[in-house]
């Protein structure tokens, strides 16, 4: 009865898998189903023709595009905080997958994310295989930390910050203090190449420039005292201006023998502050202005020499 009952489900199974009843049936009268794992998965209509052409069947499906809207109920600026879903509405979602494989080594290929996001991901690459390989890339990342903090201070998102007139912060600080938002977005623009020139030479750059703008919060402090005293000193928790630049270079040679092999590789950081300081005014003594640097314009270079080589 184990053995009836395997061959019942087994064949239930074959026939949702569009196997001709017909010879299933002779073939489980004789003991000899075949196994499902050796048989395409294939539907058929009533007449037995597949409900996909046969062209798409001997090729696999490498393409794919997925559209479609969604919806976020009510205002949740921590549920947004890294996809820019933080205000009730509908939204737009979109996810792609196109590519495409030629015979003479050609291809190319698209995959994008999240495309209707603040948090966005897309990339092209292309070129021919065993020769070159080209690509072009483009992100976005948000980072929406807090939409209920406040503050006294006027020019909120520039390097200069000033108090209202006639502000005393023990009379009047909660009638000047106004609303703003913690928040950054950094957006990121990549292309880059792999070249082989020859069988056993290989050489890759890569160019990536990122930026980042916002407001962020910082701790300053101001010495009212020419002793700059610890009792004499002030601090306040101020917006500061975030408008950063990175550019990031990679390049690497290899050479690959049959004795031994190569590799020299060159990196470059290169960050550059769009706003050098801040000036403020001291809540605690208007009268005072204050100014702190913030974080500098750098670099950093790295030269790097890798080898092997076989002893007889």
């Amino acid at each position: 009865m184990k053995t009836v009952k395997q061959l019942t489900l087994l064949s239930l199974y074959l026939l949702s898998a569009g196997y001709p009843a017909d010879r299933l049936l002779a073939q489980e009268i004789s003991g000899s189903v075949p196994d499902p794992e050796s048989l395409p998965v294939i539907s058929v209509t009533d007449e037995g023709e597949p409900l996909v052409p046969v062209k798409f069947l001997s090729s696999p499906v490498t393409s794919r595009v997925d559209i479609g809207l969604g919806y976020v109920a009510d205002d949740a600026y921590k549920f947004g905080r890294y996809n820019g879903l933080e205000t009730e509405g509908v939204y737009l979602l979109g996810d792609v997958k196109l590519r495409e494989f030629n015979e003479d080594g050609n291809f190319w290929s698209l995959r994008g994310t999240n495309l209707g996001l603040e948090s966005r991901y897309l990339r092209l690459d292309g070129g021919k295989q065993g020769s070159y390989r080209l690509f072009l890339q483009y992100d976005e990342l948000p980072n929406y930390r807090d939409n209920t903090v406040m503050t006294p201070f006027d020019g909120v998102g520039s390097n200069n910050l000033g108090l209202p007139q006639g502000f005393d912060i023990n009379s009047n600080l909660g009638s000047n203090m106004q609303s703003f938002e913690l928040e950054t977005k950094r957006e990121a623009l990549g292309v880059g190449a792999r070249i082989i020139a020859k069988q056993r030479w290989h050489f890759d750059v890569d160019f990536k420039n990122e930026t980042r703008q916002g407001v962020d919060a910082t701790g300053a402090a101001v010495a009212n005292g020419q002793q700059q005293l610890v009792s004499l000193t002030t601090a306040a928790i101020i917006p500061e201006p975030v408008d950063y630049e990175t550019s990031l270079v990679n390049a690497k040679v290899e050479y690959a023998g049959d004795d031994g092999q190569v590799d020299l590789r060159y990196h470059v950081s290169v960050f550059s502050n769009n706003n050098n300081s801040i000036d403020w005014q001291d809540p605690f003594n208007p009268a005072t202005t204050a100014s702190m640097s913030l974080a500098p314009d750098n670099e950093f270079h790295q030269l790097s020499l890798n080898g092997g080589y076989k002893l007889p």
